[in-house]
C-alpha cells in the first residue's frame, strides 16, 4: 500500500489507560441521601422510562440495594471500597461508618458537613495499603478544610486514628468551605488535596500529602476573578489524567476552569464562565464531554472546545431540563453510565451512552429503585479511582493498515504496578501478539494492524508485571475495545471497463 493510499485508511484510536483500580470496584458501593445505599456487586435488569423522546427500555447491571444505611445527607457523602470491591466504610463529613452501617471507633466529630456540596474525600494513605485520608470541609464559610487517617488493621472493620484526626490544612488563601477534591501526584504514590478558597480574588489551595502528612503550606494559584459567596458550595473535580479541573461554584453562578499540574499542584489558565447555579460537575470517561447540573437540570460541554476557546462563553452547552428547579449531583458510575440524583424520591435520573454528548439517551429509574430517599448530593471520589477509557474510531476499512496508540497514565496506588514491564496487544482476529516495553509514565505506545475480514474483533492491552525474576504476570485490569472492520472500497461495476478499452 503506497503512503498516499496508507494516509487515507490511517484512523487513530487512542487509549488512555489509567493503570489502578481492578475495574474500579474502589466505587462499588455507594452511600447517599436519606439512607441510600447502592452496590453494584450484584447487579438488576429493570425497565426504565425514556426521557427526551427516548424509548422506554430494559436496563441491564444496574446497581442493587444495600439496606440499612446509616447516612443522612441533603449534600455531601463519600465512601470507598477495595480492590475486590467490598464496602470498607463512608461518610457524611462528620460521622464514619464501617461496612457493617456501625460508627467507627472515634468516627464521630469530623469537621465535614452533611450539607457541604463535597463533604469531604477518601485518598489512599501515600506508602501504605491499610490507611486511609479522609480529607473533610465544613459548610458556608466554615474556613476548616483538615484531614483524618482511617486505618483498617486497628480494628477489624477500621477505626480513625486519635493522634491523626481533625488535623487542620495550613496557609490557605480565601476561605475554604463546602468544595473539596484529590488526585494522585505525577510520582505515583503521593496526592494533591485541591479546596478553593472564597474571595475577591479567589484562589485554588493544593496541599500536598505525603507518607509525613499534609504540607505545611499549599501551593497556591490565584483565580482571575471573584467568587465572593460563602455558600458557593459546588462540586470540584480533575479529569482522571491530572491535567484539567472545573469547579463549579453554584451562588456564585460561576463556572471555573483551567488547567490542573499533578507534578506542581498549580493551577494555570484558569478561566470563568457566568452559568445558572452550576453545582454537579463531571467529565465522560473519555474527557470529551463535561457535564453539569445546574438549577435546571443539566447542561453538556464539549470539554475540548470549552477548554480550547478563545472566549469560552461562546462555548454553548447542550441543555435538558430535568426534575423541577433544584440542583444537584452528576456522578459516574462504575458501569460507565451517569446518575443524577431525583431529589425527594427514591429515584435516579440515569444517563446510557454519556460518550456521545450530542445524541443523549437518559432515563428515568423506577420510582421504587432505591431503599431511602435521594437528595442533592451523590458520593464524590478522587479522580485517581477512575479508569480513563478508550477514545477513538473504532471501524477501520479492511485491508487498510490503522494506526493504534496508547499514552500510558498511572493514576493509583497500588504497589503491584511497581514492577511492571510491558504490555500486550491482542488484536482479536487471531494474529500473533506484540508486545511493547515502553512503560514509562506519559509513554506513547504505537502499532499499526491491517484486518483482513469484517465482523467484531475485540482489541485488547493488558499489563504484565515481573512478579519474581523472568516471571511475567499479566494484571486483569485490561483494557479493551470492540473493532468493527468495514469494506471501505466502492464495487465497479465491470460493464463500464469497456469505456476505456481501446
Amino acid at each position: 500500500m503506497n503512503e498516499v493510499m496508507r494516509k487515507i485508511f490511517s484512523l487513530s484510536v487512542l487509549f488512555m489507560l489509567c493503570l489502578g483500580a481492578t475495574a474500579q470496584k474502589e466505587i462499588y458501593n455507594w452511600h447517599f441521601g436519606s439512607n441510600c445505599g447502592i452496590t453494584w456487586n450484584e447487579t438488576r435488569d429493570l425497565l426504565a422510562t425514556g426521557l427526551f423522546g427516548a424509548s422506554d427500555v430494559v436496563l441491564t447491571g444496574l446497581p442493587t440495594n444495600l439496606v440499612g444505611s446509616k447516612i443522612s445527607a441533603s449534600e455531601g457523602c463519600f465512601s470507598i471500597s477495595d480492590t475486590e470491591g467490598n464496602l470498607l466504610f463512608y461518610s457524611d463529613g462528620r460521622t464514619v461508618w464501617n461496612k457493617q452501617d456501625v460508627q467507627m471507633p472515634l468516627g464521630s466529630g469530623l469537621l465535614g458537613d452533611a450539607s457541604s456540596a463535597q463533604a469531604g474525600i477518601v485518598l489512599p494513605y501515600p506508602g501504605s495499603t491499610t490507611k486511609y485520608i479522609v480529607a473533610t470541609v465544613g459548610q458556608q464559610g466554615a474556613d476548616n478544610a483538615a484531614y483524618s487517617v482511617v486505618d483498617m488493621t486497628v480494628n477489624p472493620l477500621g477505626e480513625v486514628m486519635a493522634a491523626y484526626k481533625n488535623i487542620r490544612f495550613q496557609g490557605s488563601m480565601g476561605i475554604t468551605s463546602e468544595t473539596i477534591t484529590s488526585i494522585r501526584h505525577s510520582n505515583r504514590r503521593d496526592y494533591w488535596v485541591i479546596a478553593p478558597g472564597v474571595g475577591s480574588p479567589a484562589y485554588m489551595n493544593a496541599w500536598l500529602m505525603t507518607d509525613a502528612g499534609a504540607a505545611a503550606q499549599p501551593v497556591i494559584s490565584e483565580v482571575p476573578g471573584a467568587v465572593t459567596s460563602l455558600s458557593a458550595g459546588g462540586y470540584l473535580k480533575i479529569t482522571p489524567d491530572g491535567k484539567t479541573f472545573v469547579w463549579g461554584s453554584n451562588t456564585s453562578a460561576k463556572l471555573v476552569f483551567g488547567d490542573f499540574n499533578n507534578t506542581t499542584g498549580e493551577c494555570t489558565n484558569i478561566r470563568m464562565i457566568s452559568m445558572a447555579n452550576p453545582y454537579g460537575v463531571e467529565f465522560s470517561e473519555s474527557m470529551k464531554y463535561l457535564y453539569i447540573g445546574t438549577v435546571t437540570g443539566l447542561a453538556v460541554f464539549d470539554f475540548r472546545a470549552l477548554l480550547a476557546a478563545a472566549d469560552p462563553s461562546k462555548v454553548l452547552p447542550k441543555t435538558y431540563v430535568i426534575g423541577g428547579s433544584s440542583v444537584r449531583a452528576v456522578q459516574l458510575g462504575p458501569d460507565g453510565r451517569m446518575y443524577i440524583p431525583a431529589r425527594s424520591t427514591k429515584s435516579l435520573t440515569v444517563i446510557d451512552n454519556p460518550e456521545e454528548g450530542d445524541n443523549l439517551r437518559i432515563y428515568q429509574l423506577p420510582a421504587d429503585f432505591l431503599t431511602g430517599t435521594a437528595q442533592f448530593g451523590l458520593p464524590s471520589f478522587a479522580a485517581s479511582w477512575f479508569k480513563v477509557a478508550i477514545d477513538g474510531n473504532k471501524t477501520p476499512c479492511i485491508d487498510g493498515e490503522t494506526d493504534y496508540s496508547t499514552e500510558i497514565n498511572y493514576s493509583i496506588a497500588d504497589s503491584r504496578y511497581d514492577n511492571l514491564r510491558y504490555f500486550e496487544w491482542s488484536w482479536g482476529d487471531g494474529s500473533a501478539t506484540e508486545k511493547d516495553y515502553n512503560v514509562s509514565v506519559g509513554a506513547n505506545q504505537h502499532r499499526t494492524h491491517i484486518y483482513r475480514s469484517g465482523g467484531a474483533k475485540t482489541l485488547t492491552v493488558t499489563p504484565y508485571v515481573e512478579n519474581s525474576p523472568g516471571v511475567f504476570t499479566p494484571l486483569i485490569n485490561a483494557s479493551s475495545i470492540v473493532i468493527n472492520p468495514r469494506p471501505c472500497f466502492l464495487p465497479v461495476n465491470p460493464h463500464l471497463h469497456s469505456n476505456f478499452k481501446k
